[in-house]
């Protein structure tokens, strides 16, 4: 048997290559404080 090939764009993906690019963290307090949370660990 064969796997289909997905017709679908993995999150991943588009995080990555799309959405992460198109964002300004400076704009949303939310991703800045989460960004802080995460530099800590």
């Amino acid at each position: 048997m064969q796997k289909q090939k997905s017709r679908y764009i993995s999150l991943k993906d588009f995080f990555e290559k799309w959405a992460i690019s198109k964002i300004d963290i400076n704009q949303h307090p939310d991703l800045m404080e989460l960004q802080g949370i995460i530099k800590q660990l």
